[in-house]
C-alpha cells in the first residue's frame, strides 16, 4: 500500500485546527487525511463548495448539496470523471498486456443500470438472509482464533478475513486464493490516493493485469462448468437481456465486486471496534441492549465513512450553492463531511444509539450508484458485533501498540492496524 499517516483523534475530538482558514484546507495533506473532521466543519460552514487548488476539484461537503449532486444525472457524469490510470506507461501495461481499464459500475444510466441488473441478484435482502448462518459460523471461527487477554491486531485477525471470505464465496472463487485476491484488491484501491509515483502506478498496473488474467481464467472455467455463484452469473449475463458481456465488461464487474466487497467492510469493522472501545459505557450498553447493535453499526459508518469521497464530472455549466462550476470540472463528493453535517444530524460528532435518522448517512452513497453490497456489509458488521459481544468481553486498546495510522489516500479511510485485547465471556 501507499504511505501511512497517523490519526490524531476519534469521534468528537477537536484540536488546534478549530477555526481553520478554508484557504489552508488541503485534503491531500496527510495530517488532514488522518483526522479530517475539523477541516470538514470549516468547509461546511465557510466554503461548502470549495475548489481544492492541488487537484482543481470542487469539494462538496454539506448533506443537502450531496443529496442533490448524487441525483443529478443531467449536469454530472460519473463515467466522465476520468480514468484513475494517469501515466502513459501504466496505461500501456493494460493496453499491451491486459485489458483496457474499464469501470462498468462507474458508468452512467442507462448503461450502469444494465450492468447492475446482472450483479444485483447476488445482494438481495433474501440472498443475504440465507447467508446469515454462514456469516455467523465464519465470525465464530475467527473469534475462536483470537487469543485470550493478549494483544491481537484486530484488522489482520478479524476485519480482513471476514469480508474476504464472504465475497470470495459469493463470487465462487477458491478459498486458498484469498491471499492473492487480497493483495490484488489492495493494489486496485491504491489509485484512489491521487498521489502515486509513476513507478508505483506502473507496479499497480502490472498487478491489475495479473488480476485480469486470473479472472479471465475463472470465467472460462465457469462457462464450461457453471455453478451457483456470481462469476457464473456474470459469465452468462446478458446486457439488457440482449447480448453476452464482452471480456472487458465481465472482468470490470468482477473486479468491482471483489474490491468493493472487502475493502470498505474491513475498514468499517476496524473503526467500529475503535469507536466502541473509546466511547465510555458503550460496550456495556450494547451488551445489555443488543437490539441497539444495528444503530451502533449505522453510527459507526456515519462517523467514520470508509469511503470518504468520490468524483463526478460536470458535463455542462452549472451552479451549486451559489458557486459557478464550468463544464469539464470535477466535483468531489465528500461523504465523510456530509455524514457529520449538523444541518442534518443533531450533535453530529456524537455516537448516539437513539439517533432516529442514523441510517440516512451517506457511507454507501445515495441515488443510482448506491453501493450494491451495502446489505452484505451491514449484515457482516451486525453479525460480527453480535457474536463478539456475546463471546468476548472487556475490549480495550493494547497499551503502547497503537499509533492509529491511516493509509494516505483521498477517497478512502483505511486504518493500518488496530491492536486490542479482550477476554472470553465466562458462562453464567
Amino acid at each position: 500500500m501507499t504511505d501511512i499517516i497517523a490519526d490524531t483523534g476519534g469521534a468528537g475530538d477537536r484540536d488546534e485546527a478549530e477555526g481553520l482558514d478554508p484557504a489552508r484546507v488541503n485534503l491531500m495533506d496527510p495530517a488532514i487525511q488522518a483526522c479530517p473532521f475539523d477541516a470538514y466543519k470549516t468547509l461546511r460552514d465557510v466554503a461548502p463548495v470549495y475548489r481544492m487548488p492541488d487537484l482543481g476539484m470542487y469539494v462538496v461537503t454539506r448533506y443537502d448539496d450531496l443529496h442533490a449532486v448524487l441525483r443529478n444525472t443531467t449536469e454530472l457524469s460519473m463515467k466522465k470523471a476520468g480514468s484513475l490510470v494517469r501515466t502513459p506507461a501504466a496505461r500501456k501495461v493494460f493496453e499491451e498486456k491486459g485489458l483496457r481499464r474499464y469501470y462498468a459500475m462507474g458508468d452512467d444510466p442507462p448503461v450502469h443500470t444494465a450492468y447492475r441488473q446482472i450483479v444485483d441478484q447476488a445482494f438481495t435482502a433474501g440472498r443475504i438472509r440465507r447467508l446469515v448462518p454462514y456469516i455467523e459460523r465464519v465470525v465464530d471461527d475467527l473469534i475462536d482464533k483470537m487469543p485470550d487477554d493478549e494483544d491481537v491486531d484486530f484488522v489482520k485477525a478479524f476485519c480482513v478475513p471476514l469480508p474476504l471470505i464472504m465475497i470470495t464465496r459469493i463470487l465462487g472463487l477458491p478459498a486458498e486464493d484469498m491471499p492473492r485476491l487480497k493483495e490484488w484488491s489492495d493494489y486496485w484501491v491504491e489509485v484512489h490516493s491521487y498521489s502515486l509515483s509513476p513507478e508505483r502506478e506502473l507496479l499497480v498496473a502490472q498487478k491489475g493485469v495479473e488480476l485480469q488474467e486470473y479472472l479471465l481464467e475463472w470465467f472460462d472455467r465457469k462457462r464450461s462448468n457453471p455453478q451457483e455463484d456470481l462469476i457464473t452469473d456474470i459469465a452468462q449475463g446478458l446486457y439488457n437481456g440482449e447480448r453476452p458481456l464482452n471480456i472487458n465488461e465481465a472482468v470490470s464487474l468482477a473486479e468491482h465486486v471483489l474490491v468493493g466487497g472487502n475493502e470498505t467492510t474491513t475498514n468499517g469493522l476496524a473503526m467500529a471496534m475503535r469507536l466502541m472501545i473509546e466511547t465510555p459505557g458503550l460496550e456495556s450498553r450494547l451488551r445489555d441492549e443488543p437490539e441497539k447493535i444495528k444503530v451502533f453499526v449505522e453510527e459507526a459508518l456515519r462517523l467514520q465513512s470508509p469511503t470518504q469521497g468520490l468524483e463526478r464530472q460536470v458535463v455542462q455549466d452549472m451552479e451549486l450553492h451559489g458557486t459557478f462550476i464550468p463544464k469539464g470540472s470535477v466535483i468531489h463528493i465528500r461523504f465523510g463531511a456530509a455524514n457529520r453535517d449538523e444541518r442534518h444530524f443533531t450533535d453530529p460528532d456524537v455516537l448516539d444509539l437513539d439517533r432516529r435518522n442514523a441510517a440516512s448517512h451517506m457511507a454507501f452513497g445515495q441515488g443510482t450508484h448506491h453501493c450494491l453490497g451495502s446489505p452484505l456489509a451491514r449484515q457482516e458488521m451486525n453479525s460480527a458485533f453480535e457474536r463478539l459481544l456475546a463471546r468476548r468481553m472487556g475490549f480495550a486498546l493494547s497499551e503502547g501498540r497503537n499509533r492509529f495510522e491511516f493509509v494516505e489516500t483521498l477517497a478512502l479511510r483505511i486504518p493500518r492496524d488496530l491492536w486490542i485485547r479482550s477476554e472470553t465471556t465466562q458462562p453464567a
